[in-house]
């Protein structure tokens, strides 16, 4: 299983390349997704604490 901080690496390191390359629309997307990832990653890190 693909661990969630690989995803959130790629991601942001696809990003960054859009952003590079003026390709607004896609690298905010990505940074969306991104921002979405972590939020989720974290909420899910911190239920499993408390069980």
């Amino acid at each position: 299983m693909i661990k969630a901080s690989y995803i959130e690496t790629v991601l942001l390191m696809l990003g960054v390349f859009f952003l590079n390359f003026a390709n607004y629309r896609t690298a905010s997307a990505l940074f969306l997704a991104l921002i979405a990832l972590l939020i989720t990653h974290l909420l899910y890190k911190g239920e499993k604490q408390h069980d």
